[in-house]
């Protein structure tokens, strides 16, 4: 059996992140859901608390078009690699990778420690989302 390409395990990786993103700006009940949350965690007299579906909403924009990057690098890499296709350009943001990736690893841990810290279940399988990209920062050149 044929290993299946780590550009293809990373592509694969992110749609959990872009679904996730898509999912908070499609359904209004995911928002609120996620804002209401947030809003729990929160001192009423925080900043934080005020603008918290703006913080939410900003946060999900950006896990959606990092994703996006990240997995257009990844299958233009792909294509490259395996089938010698040059179709794909190098966008001129994909040099910014290393700081996407920077962008959701602070993510995994920040919400992590905010929403799953009690949560023994969903605190392990943010654990090991965050140790999963770690792996790929440090043993793919990708990340880099």
């Amino acid at each position: 059996m044929k290993d299946i390409s780590p550009d293809i395990l990373i592509f694969m990786y992110f749609l959990l992140f872009l679904y996730s993103g898509l999912e908070t700006f499609m359904d209004g009940n995911r928002l609120t859901q996620k804002t209401t949350r947030l809003q729990n965690k929160l001192a009423t007299q925080n900043i934080l608390y005020k603008y918290s579906k703006q913080l939410i909403q900003m946060t999900s924009l950006v896990m959606v078009i990092s994703s996006s990057i990240i997995m257009y690098h990844s299958l233009r890499n792909y294509l490259k690699k395996e089938y010698k296709n040059e179709t794909l350009p190098n966008l001129p943001i994909e040099q910014y990778i290393p700081q996407l990736y920077n962008f959701f690893t602070i993510f995994l841990i920040v919400v992590t420690l905010i929403y799953y810290s009690k949560k023994p279940i969903a605190f392990l399988t943010n654990l090991s989302l965050l140790a999963g990209l770690l792996m790929m920062r440090k043993y793919q050149t990708i990340a880099m």
